[in-house]
């Protein structure tokens, strides 16, 4: 993959909503896009998934974090680490677009897909998304 960035801001935001759910059928597809912007005050999913994906497939097997509100907006990528609080959640692996121009649903790879319910995820907890190592 070419290498887009030298650096890159940190994107934060705060839960605003946390779910307890999960899916087998969900059918993701990911965009083509490499980086979507996040801007102040939108507020957007976040979808987590197991590392087992096959590029370029439907992502059936999902949990649900939640719903964050993006409090210092930038540039986010696939490939960027994502915390909440100070616990490593997972990577961006893409972006799927199917209720924009309402929100976007940003997925996340992570060892073992969780709820934000079952991760323990507060109300109000800050995450944040930094330039990841994998990102070029």
């Amino acid at each position: 993959m070419e290498k887009l960035f030298s650096e890159k801001s940190v994107v934060c935001g705060k839960w605003v909503a946390i779910m307890d759910y999960a899916r087998q059928d969900r059918g993701i597809i990911l965009t083509a896009f490499r980086t979507r912007c996040l801007t102040q005050h939108e507020i957007h999913e976040f979808i987590v998934c197991g590392p087992d994906v096959i590029p370029n497939k439907p992502i059936d097997k999902v949990a649900y974090l939640g719903f964050g509100e993006i409090t210092e907006g930038g540039v986010v990528e696939i490939g960027d680490t994502v915390y909440s609080d100070k616990r490593l959640i997972g990577t961006i692996l893409g972006f799927d677009e199917t209720h924009v121009p309402n929100h976007y649903n940003v997925i996340i790879k992570m060892d073992t897909p969780l709820s934000g319910h079952t991760l323990g995820l507060k109300l109000a907890e800050f995450f944040s998304i930094h330039f990841g190592k994998n990102n070029g």
